[in-house]
């Protein structure tokens, strides 16, 4: 399966491609689909730029089925749920890694990622040798120890953050802050999936999906392929109908809650493990993408709109809500002003949030036309500051940034939700928190779309507003 060049890198061990081929032949035939077509997984080597794609037979892989088993080689897995391929199944298509030194690209984990590297042979073209420039996640590879001629493996010793896929832009390197930590949000996602009342708190997410829905079915017509990117339990998918969507793929970080996403009735339904840092589709593949109440948790917002806007087709949407910059506000306030009291200096302990013109800008920056931004705000009313602080445990929306402190002393606790009642409370005794939501639409540009008119086209002037209720001349 994997055949060495000797002239490029010296002989292997046989114990090394022994081992490759079994790992690789024990993902081939893990599924019962897989078993029928024989499909053996072969790595080929695609120079587009400095990248390469893992891929498997093409002859043996429908458009859907290659489409669904695309994902990231780091951090994460991607696999079908639904037993066309096993639920074991490694990355096999995918949009790999160069060294992040080099590229800035993204490395999530240290903890799960090797980067293997070869030296560039002079002799041959790179298509031509068996282990061309490839990054593998320590899984597929786990025996892989040596340093041959020519190759060598080498650990990252921090995260790497960028704001793009070279694919789209080669030459564009942002440095990215690293705010999140991402692996406790997901432990966060985990631990809340797992509650036995986990439903009682959906309260927010679940009206905020209807809304969303509800956008979508402004749009009159019917998408083919839509992603739900961050669908957490897939509460978009009670109100998605066979009218809006053909086929749904639901994505989300935490297998746990994504085991509990229902599948929208008449839907074709694909659930993936991603991680919304790393969109694994194809360029050009989808129709729609949605995200609903997830993307203010990820670190690289401005390169998770350019990998959907590449991953979407021309005149394809995005349409997706994140909670804004004055969301839970009375909680921020009452906590800072409890420690500086209490403790003399106060640390963050609500996430930093996005502001509305910030996600236009950033819709710009990234090539989306036709653009919508709006913000609405919902106020809930608590009987103090823990039922609230309960309930933001329980819908996985607490702090996860890296300044932010594991505990609060229990008097600077006592005094922050005096605080709260006394600055905020209502006349019945109960506090209001807000929910700042921004919804945004951006459309994939194509020559379809409506243009703007010419500059002086323009029949009537926009000083005769007030005088739409009478006849107001136009130029003749």
């Amino acid at each position: 399966m994997f055949q060495n060049c000797k002239k490029c890198y010296g002989s292997l061990p046989a114990s090394v491609l022994s081992r490759i081929n079994q790992n690789l032949l024990s993902v081939s035939q893990g599924g019962s689909a897989w078993k029928q077509t024989s499909c053996l997984l072969r790595a080929r080597h695609e120079a587009v730029g400095r990248r390469t794609l893992l891929t498997s037979g093409q002859q043996h892989l429908s458009p859907e089925q290659e489409l669904a088993v695309r994902s990231t080689v780091c951090y994460h897995q991607g696999f079908h749920r639904e037993g066309t391929f096993p639920e074991s199944l490694p990355v096999l298509l995918s949009q790999t890694i160069d060294d992040p030194k080099n590229s800035g690209m993204t490395v999530k984990d240290k903890d799960y990622l090797y980067t293997l590297r070869n030296k560039v042979c002079p002799r041959h073209p790179s298509s031509e040798c068996g282990l061309p420039r490839l990054s593998r996640c320590k899984r597929l590879f786990p025996d892989w120890r040596g340093m041959q001629k020519g190759i060598f493996i080498t650990r990252p010793e921090k995260r790497y953050f960028s704001s793009s896929s070279n694919l789209s832009h080669p030459a564009r390197e942002e440095n990215v802050m690293n705010i999140f930590d991402r692996k406790t949000k997901r432990k966060q996602r985990d631990r809340a999936a797992l509650a036995k009342d986990v439903e009682v708190y959906d309260y927010i997410k679940d009206e905020i999906a209807y809304r969303m829905v509800d956008r979508i079915r402004d749009v009159t017509r019917k998408f083919p392929v839509a992603v739900d990117l961050g669908c957490g339990r897939g509460l978009m998918s009670n109100y998605l109908t066979e009218d809006e969507i053909g086929t749904l793929y639901q994505c989300e970080m935490s297998e746990k809650m994504l085991d509990q996403a229902p599948a929208p009735e008449g839907v074709k339904t694909i659930k993936l493990v991603v991680d919304e840092e790393f969109i694994p589709f194809k360029e050009e593949s989808l129709d729609l993408v949605i995200s609903s109440l997830s993307l203010h948790w990820v670190n690289d917002l401005p390169g998770t709109l350019r990998q959907i806007h590449t991953a979407l087709k021309k005149d394809g949407a995005f349409i997706g809500a994140v909670f804004g910059g004055d969301t839970l506000f009375e909680l921020r306030c009452s906590l800072q002003l409890a420690e500086l009291e209490r403790e003399g200096g106060f640390a963050p302990h609500i996430s930093p949030f996005t502001g509305m013109q910030d996600i236009g800008n950033l819709l710009t920056r990234s090539g989306y036309s036709l653009l919508t931004v709006d913000k609405e705000e919902l106020q809930v009313n608590y009987p103090s500051m823990y039922e609230l602080m309960h309930d933001l445990k329980g819908m996985a929306e607490s702090n996860a940034s890296w300044s932010r402190k594991n505990y609060l002393q229990r008097d600077t606790m006592a005094a922050a939700a005096a605080i709260y009642k006394d600055m905020y409370g209502n006349e019945d005794g109960s506090v209001p928190a807000t929910f700042q939501v921004i919804f945004m639409i951006g459309w994939k540009p194509d020559k379809s779309q409506a243009k703007p008119s010419a500059r002086g086209s323009a029949t009537a002037s926009l000083k005769d507003l007030d005088k739409l209720n009478m006849d107001v001349p136009t130029k003749e």
